[in-house]
């Protein structure tokens, strides 16, 4: 190359964090959600509780690989777009019965909790 052949006319950078539709960086997201219900009469009391949480972590698959898999017929799970993510369901069910001014009978019940949690 002879002197002064090849000039430099413009300069670009590229942060693979900070691009749109590539970066893996995005807001995460919680959500979770409560009921519980108790009452009854001297004779029978009852307490019910149930909640629900979701949670996607700050990591999500970027947008031209949503893509890539689309145009291959595949459908993206979960797991995959989110691989840090939170599933947990629970439920509780309490029941008093008075059997007698001096004694009583107690039933508790809490749900198998299902996690599905993904860290990579």
């Amino acid at each position: 190359m002879a002197s002064g052949a090849c000039v430099s006319d413009s300069t670009t950078s590229y942060n693979l964090l900070e691009t749109p539709g590539i970066t893996p960086v995005h807001d995460g997201d919680g959500r979770q959600y409560g009921l519980q219900v108790s009452g009854g009469t001297d004779a029978v009391r009852y307490f019910i509780s149930g909640d629900l949480q979701r949670e996607h972590g700050p990591l999500q698959m970027p947008a031209f690989a949503v893509h890539y898999f689309d145009s291959l017929k595949t459908s993206v799970r979960d797991e995959w777009k989110y691989p840090e993510s939170l599933k947990r369901n629970g439920f509780r069910a309490n029941l008093n019965a008075a059997i007698s001014p001096k004694s009583s009978a107690t039933s508790a019940r809490w749900s198998a909790t299902a996690f599905a949690f993904s860290f990579r």
